[in-house]
Formats: structure tokens, C-alpha cells, sequence
């Protein structure tokens, strides 16, 4: 059987009113939390509550819903889950795994647990012959314990089936939701580049004789395209990681120089807030096998969104340290930070936090997302840290070897 000891996931029946009933499978703790008789979203963080209702809600109105990403409040420590929910026989299968993939691979674990439980029954059912009929009780009845076995077995093989079948679609769909983000980003391009070059050759040629006001209109219109390009940009990025066209070039490269080199360019957007970005490492250089061009994107990401949400005449602290055979680096920033519901939300493709930068630039939705896909390319780990008001750290974690 497949090794699931690393899979931490969670099944359990809701009636149809979203009340939990059951608990079939857990390995994260809820039971702690005493959810039964209690709503399912009782196990939910209070940020993630509504999406948790209209989870339920699909489920009943659709028999199924899938993929969808809820955050689980552990007494205080939030952990994402995406989860899967089935309508059957006017109950609510509920399964939750850490990612996509994962719920898959939980799902085929409980149908293997359900198929050896049945061979387990048959060889009870041998032994059990030997127990005198009076010493049986009616609800120990073999053919019963038998019949439910079977009866949940076979539900779990119709579930199987249609998350097969539903898995599938969904392929298909992002398939043709990839082609498309790319096709449009390409196109879009070109004619905002046009713009662009446009209003800089203006400003460059024409400034001393336009009127301020003029000014400001071309000032916005280079703002307004620059913004749409990054939004492109990483429209791109994001449709060639989903359709798996993501190469990852590796080379070997000094890490510590990189980041002193994408410091300096960042220093510069960032001096027009009067906020200084900074080294802080004892490391004079590191030796690191990785896709060079895509670590500058992870760093000109995670540095580009500190500044944006740092206020004017801070620092934004750029840390780096050996950690046994692995390294340690951490951007941080003495900014908004984020609130705590929305901590786990960061790194969803296309959600914004609600928070505008400090100087009312406005985010795509896609960064983050983006440096996570990167960061774990490269088998490495991503997670940050927040307090609203104080800051926020984003924190990465990558192995050092030669491959």
C-alpha cells in the first residue's frame, strides 16, 4: 500500500445543514477542538468562515466541490487545507488535505483502508464462528458489520470515480485557462510597451514645455502602464508555471552576491520612499546551485512588495545565515503588516490583502504565489510572519547540495 505516514489529512460527515456528525479520519488534532454536533466551519478560522459556508452550500447545490483552500484554526496555530466535499446518500463527505495533490492521495489512502477492513471482517467473520450465539448480540450481527463495511466501501469506489472523472475536467479547464491567460498577456504586451515608450519619449523631450497638470497626466499614464506590464508580466509567469512549462536552468552561482547586486537596484525604487534596503549576514559569499534567473525574481519580488508596504524613513532588513546544510534568508520590513486571517491567504493566486502600499500602489495578486511556485521548485520552503502595525518577515529555507 502507499506510503501515507506524511500526508496529514482529515474525513468527516456533515448532515445536510453543514453539522458535523463524524469523524472518520483525523490526523492534524480537530478532535481536540470537540467539533461534533457543531458546524463545520466551528474548525475554521473566522476568516475563512463565509468561504467555509459556501463551501457547504456548493456541495449540496453541485453533489460535489473541489480544490477549495480553507484555513483550520488549530487552537491558534492557522494551517491551510485544501479540501473536497461529496453530497451522498443526504450526507456531506468532507476530506481535507494539505494540497491538491495530497487530498487526492488521502482519498485513494481511505478506500485502501476501507478494502482491507473488509478483507479484515472476512477473517473475523471465521473466527467469530467460534463464539457460542448467545454470547452475540443482535447489533454485532455479522451480516450487518459485514453489509456496512461493504456498503461504505463501495461508496468510497463511487467517490473514487467521480473525483476522477471531476479531476479530469478540471485538467481540461486549466488547461484552456492557462492558454488563454497567455495568449491575452502576450498580446497585451506589446501595445502597452507602445505606450509606454511613448509617454517617457514625451516627458524626456517635451517636460519644460507641458504645464503641470499635463505633466501629471503622462506621469500617471507611464504609472498606469507600468503597473498593467508587472500585472502581464506576471500573468505569464504564472500560466507557464501551471501548464508546467516552468524550466528551472540550475548554474552555480555565489547567492550572497546575487542579493547584494538586487539589493542595489532595488535601493534605488526604494530611496524615493526614503527607505533604505539592507544586508545582514556573516556570510561573504555562498556558493549555490540553483535557476539564477529565477532567485532574482524571488528576491526582487519579496523586495519590491516590502517597500511598497513599508512606511517612508524605515529599513527593510534583508538577513541571510548557514543553518547546518541549508540556508536561511529572511526579508523583512517594519511596515502595515498583515492581519492575522489573512496571513495564510498571501501566497493564493489572485488574492490581494486589503491593505493598499503606503504609497497607494496596488498589488496583482500573483507575487507571491509566484515566488512560492519558484521557492519550492527549488525544494525549498517559504512561510512569513506578521504582526498588523509592526512589520512582516518572509522566510526561506533551501537545501544546500550540488543538485
Amino acid at each position: 500500500m502507499e506510503n501515507t505516514s506524511e500526508i496529514n489529512g482529515i474525513a468527516l460527515t456533515c448532515n445536510m445543514q453543514g453539522v458535523i456528525e463524524k469523524i472518520w479520519h483525523d490526523d492534524i488534532g480537530i478532535n481536540k477542538l470537540e467539533p461534533l454536533n457543531h458546524p463545520f466551519f466551528h474548525i475554521i478560522d473566522a476568516g475563512s468562515r463565509k468561504k467555509a459556508l459556501d463551501f457547504i452550500l456548493n456541495t449540496k447545490r453541485e453533489m460535489t466541490s473541489f480544490g477549495v483552500q480553507l484555513n483550520v484554526n488549530l487552537a491558534g496555530n492557522i494551517r491551510m487545507f485544501n479540501f473536497i466535499g461529496i453530497l451522498t446518500n443526504d450526507k456531506i463527505l468532507v476530506l481535507g488535505a494539505e494540497n491538491t495533490a495530497e487530498t487526492s492521495n488521502f482519498m485513494n489512502h481511505l478506500q485502501q483502508i476501507n478494502n482491507e477492513q473488509v478483507n479484515t471482517i472476512r477473517q473475523l467473520l471465521k473466527e467469530k464462528h467460534l463464539i457460542k450465539a448467545d454470547e452475540v448480540r443482535p447489533e454485532d450481527s455479522d451480516d450487518a458489520l459485514y453489509n456496512e463495511i461493504t456498503r461504505l466501501n463501495n461508496e468510497m469506489a463511487n467517490v473514487q470515480r467521480q473525483l476522477t472523472k471531476k479531476n479530469m475536467e478540471l485538467d481540461r479547464v486549466d488547461q484552456l485557462k492557462n492558454r488563454f491567460l497567455g495568449v491575452a498577456a502576450h498580446d497585451l504586451r506589446n501595445p502597452l510597451n507602445v505606450i509606454q515608450s511613448y509617454a517617457d519619449l514625451l516627458i524626456e523631450e517635451a517636460a519644460e514645455k507641458l504645464e503641470g497638470e499635463h505633466l501629471e497626466f503622462l506621469n500617471r499614464i507611464i504609472y498606469s502602464s507600468d503597473y498593467m506590464l508587472k500585472l502581464i508580466e506576471n500573468l505569464l509567469d504564472y500560466s507557464r508555471i501551471e501548464s508546467g512549462e516552468m524550466t528551472i536552468n540550475k548554474e552555480r552561482f555565489d547567492i550572497i552576491g546575487l542579493a547584494k547586486r538586487v539589493i542595489e537596484l532595488n535601493n534605488m525604487l526604494a530611496a524615493r520612499k526614503y527607505i533604505k534596503i539592507s544586508l545582514h549576514t556573516t556570510i561573504a559569499s555562498q556558493e549555490f546551485v540553483a535557476d539564477k534567473q529565477k532567485m532574482e525574481q524571488v528576491f526582487n519580488n519579496l523586495l519590491s512588495n516590502a517597500v511598497k508596504f513599508s512606511y517612508p524613513d524605515t529599513e527593510v532588513q534583508v538577513k541571510a545565515e548557514k543553518r547546518d546544510n541549508q540556508l536561511f534568508v529572511a526579508v523583512e520590513d517594519k511596515g502595515q503588516g498583515i492581519k492575522s486571517g489573512d496571513i495564510n491567504e498571501i501566497f493564493v493566486p489572485f488574492t490581494t490583502i486589503s491593505k493598499k502600499g503606503t504609497g497607494g500602489e496596488k498589488g496583482t495578486g500573483l507575487g507571491l504565489s509566484i515566488v512560492k511556485m519558484i521557492v519550492e521548485a527549488h525544494q525549498g520552503k517559504i512561510w512569513a510572519q506578521s504582526e498588523e502595525g509592526k512589520g512582516t518577515s518572509f522566510m526561506m529555507l533551501f537545501p544546500l547540495r550540488d543538485s
